[in-house]
């Protein structure tokens, strides 16, 4: 027989013993039993075995050693093997394998690598092991979604790769046993895959999280608790005792009414992970989650966009279908996603626990306070000044002042910081009215179409003025329609200042100090339309009158002139004559006077005063005018050459000065009224 033969007649045989293996694990398998122990810590192990009789072993090619061989090369990290022992029943073998664990987690985790040795991969894992036992759950809850025989999928595959057992028979090799969950030393039926549940509830049906203090610096947090009065009753002590301890510190903790179930606690926080800190011990918890990050809207100017994280979980202490409900106050003026609801009087929105939450905030400006300038034929300019509180300034960043920014050949902007609020103020200004519109016109667009200003001079004037009418149509700019103010837009309007504006023709509102127009907007959107009539002085008018009034004063002045000389003259006369009728002798003796020798000769001539007064020269050369002799005439000149005051003629002068005698060649003197009475 060749060695070839040989080897094929050797391959029956081994194809046999093969055959043997199989059976040995197939016929019944190797049972698997399980014991997973818990403990109040929640800590435990998982104990399986795999028992093969004795039967069954004799047919396996290398016996018990063989299988233990397999087991000690390809056992998983995750689980211990303590190796084979003599089963109860005679010649049997016991294999037995833990899993020890120090809590849910860590249960999961090795359970997950076992699996993965094994190429389990057809399912997600899930695993339920809690053990309870506080005021609100008493009990063990275990819940998992594979068997035994599937933590022991490796070892089925390296019996098949070793070529113990063919991959066709490979899902026969094991079979399950008994499944038991053991608590506090005794045992309780568990199942295949392991269902064991002993937990009674008495927790909170309902708990509810309100969140306030967006976009500030500190946050406040209400939970509302709702408790049955019947699961209160049940343990007073316990419930006392979990508020005491989950209240944070500085919280405050009310209890309901004797008709009401809700417990109050607010208590607040200096940042998100304070709110979650804080929030966890209040629950029980260790999963709360609350973030929150705030930029500027890339969409929409002059907004804040916020985003908020919240989320909480109660399993702890509430019943089994009950769920955190969380809410966010929302801050007035911001804008959220979905309708709010009132909570203590607060609007909040409902928070997803599986989304976050995005609400807007739109910047208000502190003041918006526009000064237009008119200058008539020279222009204008249009100077606003917006105040922005630096808090915002300073979030919003660069973008604020790019859009407010007006383009370079329109206009310019200036900033000035404050530490309450930052001043931007812009700037645009015309060479006449219309280039001022046109101007306006680039970054300004009305509901009504674009700006402009315009004054000009109307037929309603008059001698003595002149009437303007001042229309436009004023905005603010583009961006700034879409952003927010705090509260009304100032508008300052001033005309030139020789102008006085008529106050029936000014926007409803308005107020008037000079030729200045005060009035406020309550809108930023709200342009400001103008028809005011306006007038000044006309100066033409003015010098025309002062011209005429200058000529009728000098007329008058002349007229009184001539009247009051002429007055003058005839008081002088009547005094003259009097004087001469009440002292002849003194009028005779008196110097510079007529001799009375010659006065007999005037006496006897016709009166003629006016044609001998202009004839007759004045005895005085001094004189123009015939003197009369008197002193109380001032306008009379004296008769001495001294240029004294005439002396009296009458006895009391202190010295009568010597007779002077007219000249033989001197006209004769006029003839006096008196000499004819």
């Amino acid at each position: 027989m060749s060695t070839t033969t040989a080897r094929v007649r050797r391959k029956p045989l081994l194809a046999v013993m093969l055959t043997m293996v199989l059976l040995l694990l197939t016929a019944c398998g190797g049972k698997v039993d399980t014991v997973l122990t818990l403990k109040d810590d929640g800590s435990g192990v998982r104990a399986m075995t795999i028992t093969v009789s004795k039967d069954d072993m004799e047919k396996v090619k290398g016996g018990a050693p063989a299988v233990d061989g397999v087991i000690k090369k390809n056992i998983p990290a995750a689980m211990k093997y303590s190796g084979m022992s003599r089963g109860v029943d005679t010649g049997s073998t016991v294999y037995s394998f833990q899993i020890p664990f120090t809590d849910e987690a860590d249960y999961t985790s090795k359970v997950i690598a076992v699996l993965g040795a094994g190429n389990v991969v057809d399912r997600e894992v899930q695993v339920t092991l809690k053990v309870y036992n506080s005021v609100f759950k008493k009990g063990v809850e275990l819940k998992e979604n594979f068997a035994s025989t599937d933590l022991f999928q490796w070892l089925v595959n390296a019996l098949v790769k070793t070529g113990t057992v063919s991959d066709e028979n490979k899902s026969n090799i094991m079979e399950l046993g008994n499944s038991n969950v053991e608590i506090d030393g005794v045992k309780h039926p568990a199942g295949s895959q392991m269902r064991y549940n002993t937990v009674q509830e008495l927790g909170f049906d309902s708990v509810t999280v309100v969140t306030e203090g967006l976009g500030t610096d500190e946050y406040t947090r209400t939970i509302i608790y709702n408790l049955p009065r019947v699961s209160y009753a049940a343990d007073e002590k316990g419930f006392d005792e979990f508020f005491k301890k989950s209240t944070p510190e500085g919280g405050e903790l009310t209890p309901p009414a004797s008709t009401d179930t809700t417990w109050r606690m607010v208590f607040k926080a200096s940042s998100p992970d304070d709110l979650k800190a804080k929030t966890n011990t209040a629950l029980t918890s260790e999963s709360t989650d609350f973030a929150i990050s705030s930029g500027p809207d890339p969409e929409v100017p002059m907004t804040m966009l916020t985003t908020v994280v919240d989320s909480a979980e109660c399993s702890a202490i509430c019943l089994r279908d009950a769920a955190v409900r969380s809410f966010v106050v929302v801050p007035e003026g911001w804008q959220s996603p979905s309708q709010p609801t009132t909570i203590d009087d607060k609007q909040a929105v409902a928070m997803s626990p599986q989304a976050p939450l995005q609400m807007r905030r739109p910047v208000s400006f502190s003041s918006i306070d526009v000064a237009v300038d008119i200058k008539g034929d020279e222009g204008g300019s249009m100077v606003t000044k917006y105040a922005v509180p630096a808090a915002d300034a300073k979030a919003l960043g660069e973008g604020l002042q790019q859009m407010l920014t007006p383009p370079a050949a329109v206009g310019s902007i200036e900033v000035a910081d404050g530490d309450d609020v930052v001043v931007y103020t812009t700037t645009v200004a015309g060479s006449s009215l219309g280039d001022l519109g046109r101007r306006l016109g680039e970054i300004v667009s009305l509901p009504d179409g674009a700006p402009w200003v315009s004054l000009v001079e109307t037929d309603g004037g008059g001698m003595f003025s002149k009437e303007y009418r001042l229309t436009g149509n004023l905005g603010l700019s583009s961006q700034v329609y879409r952003s927010q103010v705090g509260k009304e837009v100032s508008w300052t309007i001033t005309l030139p200042s020789n102008m006085t504006i008529e106050p029936g023709s000014v926007p409803a509102g308005a107020s008037i100090n000079g030729s200045t127009i005060t009035l406020k907007t309550l809108s930023r959107q709200e342009p400001v339309r103008l028809s005011v009539v306006a007038s000044t002085g006309n100066m033409a008018g003015w010098i025309l009158v002062g011209a005429l009034a200058l000529v009728l004063v000098g007329a008058v002045v002349g007229i009184l002139l001539l009247l009051s000389r002429r007055k003058k003259a005839q008081s002088a006369s009547a005094s003259e004559s009097a004087a001469t009728q009440q002292h002849p002798e003194a009028f005779a003796q008196a110097p510079g006077a007529v001799p009375q020798e010659h006065r007999a000769q005037y006496s006897h001539q016709p009166h003629q005063p006016h044609q001998q007064s202009q004839a007759t020269p004045p005895p005085y050369p001094q004189s123009q005018a015939t003197p009369p002799p008197y002193p109380q005439s001032q306008a009379t000149p004296p008769p001495y050459p001294q240029s004294q005051a005439t002396p009296p003629p009458y006895p009391q002068s202190h010295s009568t000065p010597p007779t002077q005698h007219l000249p033989e060649s001197q006209p004769t003197p006029p003839h006096r009224p008196s000499d004819q009475q």
